[in-house]
């Protein structure tokens, strides 16, 4: 084929590429008029190709961002660069801005040099990078107005986000903003001249960087005597590492507030248990008093119906005590029921409760004791009462001894009738002659 059949056959494909091209094409004059513009071009910006060239480059270009286009078309001009690329904006023929990618490069072979503009679309692109700008904008303000101290660093530790919280808090003397960029351990290294354990807070953030596992809530002191509270969340993108957030908070007023509280509460169970023992003793011999035992009667009785073991209940009687205290006085008399009740604490068995039920009268818990091993229990105590050495005169009890076997009945209604069969015992005891142990045969009284 000749030569200029080829030539012409050459400018025939570039004008078929040009009009036909995906991207949007022009061919722009020294002055910024537009001499051709494609198909691509014209649907991007709306206008017609006859539009287009009445109305020139510089008409649809965002007057911010035309000054950099000049300058960058006279450095292409005078051979400074080659080619440049930058992002800009054009207004649409309906009003609206369209961003785009702008390749330029100057074409200098005809008579005349001139500017061919290649013009991708990234409206979507940029709507989305500034809807995630000012997302990051939001996240800025908001985590600068936290209560909390913020730190954000990437996965090669370098610090990217802090806010003012954060330099209070730890009492950096730098802004947040000269924080970004710094590596981490600079600021680990500071923070650890305030902490009260250095070591132990230099070793804990190596640990948790190493494990990488969400830990919230860690007490660290500080040398001043605040108390701050610390947050770890590690920080990852579809699964792989991309740095950690650290979260700080001023607990000092919280924790002193939960130390006064348990001081408080402690001090509070103290005095209640002080007034608990109170209400349940006895105040002239510090035996268990009569509710007391009615109590812990109870709770034999509850036992004994899951273990199947009886409960036993001796109830005794100083003799004569009437006439003691008539001749002696009440004083002496006082002083017998304490001796009696320390007796009673040496000689009955581990377990057993010797209480005082009223008056000159007194009880003697046996949980899970057969009626046999009672029996034995209150024949020992009558015979150290009999043996005691007394200072005015001899001193001796009657004692009424009941066994219950475990039952379905109501543990109240149980104790009821066990301490009636003790006390039935009893009168029989005295009604014998005194001094004595009688037994109860039959639970529920005769």
């Amino acid at each position: 084929m000749p030569a200029p059949l080829v030539i012409a056959a050459d400018l025939d494909l570039f004008q078929e590429a040009f009009d036909h091209a995906s991207t949007g094409m022009a061919f722009v004059a020294l002055d910024g008029s537009i001499v051709k513009a494609n198909a691509a071009l014209c649907r991007i910006l709306g206008y017609s190709e006859d539009d287009l060239i009445a109305i020139g480059w510089e008409a649809v270009t965002h007057p911010e961002d035309l000054a950099v286009d000049v300058e960058r078309a006279c450095r292409l001009f005078s051979g400074a660069i080659e080619s440049y690329e930058l992002e800009k904006r054009y207004f649409h023929k309906r009003g609206h801005i369209i961003w785009t990618r702008l390749t330029a490069s100057l074409l200098r072979g005809g008579d005349q040099p001139i500017f061919l503009g290649q013009v991708q679309e990234i409206t979507q692109f940029k709507c989305s990078e500034q809807s995630v700008s000012a997302a990051n904008v939001r996240l800025a303000e908001l985590i600068e107005h936290l209560g909390a101290g913020v730190l954000v660093e990437d996965d090669r530790r370098r610090i990217r986000l802090a806010n003012s919280t954060l330099c209070r808090l730890l009492e950096l003397t730098i802004t947040p903003s000269h924080l970004a960029g710094r590596h981490s351990d600079e600021l680990g290294n500071e923070i650890a001249d305030i902490a009260r354990d250095p070591a132990d807070f230099t070793t804990r953030l190596a640990e948790l960087r190493a494990r990488r596992v969400e830990t919230r809530g860690e007490k660290l002191d500080l040398s001043d005597g605040r108390t701050l509270e610390r947050d770890y969340v590690p920080l990852e993108s579809h699964g792989e590492p991309r740095g950690q957030m650290w979260v700080y908070r001023d607990v000092t007023n919280r924790v002193e507030a939960e130390k006064f509280n348990h001081e408080q509460n402690s001090r509070l169970r103290e005095s209640n248990g002080r007034l608990a023992a109170l209400a349940a003793t006895d105040s002239l011999t510090g035996l268990p008093n009569r509710r007391s035992l009615h109590e812990r009667l109870v709770a034999a009785l509850r036992q004994s119906a899951r273990d199947g073991l009886p409960v036993s209940l001796a109830l005794l009687d100083v003799d004569h005590f009437k006439e003691f205290n008539d001749r002696f006085g009440h004083p002496a008399g006082d002083e017998v029921l304490k001796a009696l009740a320390g007796l009673f604490r040496q000689v009955v068995r581990m377990g057993d409760v010797p209480a005082r039920f009223g008056g000159e009268e007194f009880a003697i818990l046996l949980p899970r004791t057969e009626a046999i091993e009672a029996i034995r229990v209150a024949e020992h105590c009558r015979h150290a009462l009999e043996r005691a050495a007394w200072p005015l005169r001899p001193v001796t009890a009657s004692f009424g001894v009941a066994t219950i076997p475990p039952s379905s009945m109501n543990e109240d209604a149980a104790a009821h009738v066990l301490i009636a069969a003790a006390d039935a015992a009893l009168y029989r005891s005295k009604a014998a002659g005194r001094n004595r142990v009688t037994h109860a045969e039959d639970p529920f009284g005769e």
